[in-house]
């Protein structure tokens, strides 16, 4: 399998990794959903993966948009910074890692947090829309 490097900086890295640790502790601190940043579920207010990041201990700034949070602390998922900011200006690299299309594939932190180890040793798997789209297995 053929793969993309990762853009994150060292910082942004060691936050991915934090992150990934405390989404496989098994003691999340809000209900896991990958459908939205923040939102309201059937079990009450469900966070995906980027949405658990502050609750893992990783910074984010008063009134910072969730895609700029993602940007500066976990990975590159702004393709340039714009003021306004459309679908094909996010990176692949988001779409991997924090896409909402997960909530369909793998819907849980466990997974989540494989799938950001995986990236991190390895880099984005080519096929990864596939993956996404459940047309092939996931690699992690």
């Amino acid at each position: 399998m053929n793969f993309i490097p990762l853009q994150a900086t060292e910082e942004q890295r060691a936050n991915l990794k934090q992150l990934a640790d405390y989404l496989a502790s098994g003691e999340l601190k809000a209900p896991f959903d990958m459908e939205d940043y923040t939102t309201m579920t059937n079990r009450g207010e469900g966070h995906c993966a980027a949405g658990q990041a502050p609750l893992a201990g990783i910074d984010k700034h008063v009134g910072e948009a969730w895609l700029r949070y993602v940007n500066r602390a976990l990975v590159k998922a702004i393709k340039q910074d714009e003021y306004f900011i459309t679908a094909a200006d996010i990176t692949d690299d988001f779409h991997y890692l924090f896409s909402y299309l997960w909530m369909k594939v793998d819907n849980t932190p466990e997974g989540t947090a494989r799938r950001i180890n995986y990236v991190l040793e390895n880099g984005i798997p080519e096929n990864w829309e596939n993956q996404l789209l459940a047309v092939e297995p996931v690699s992690y």
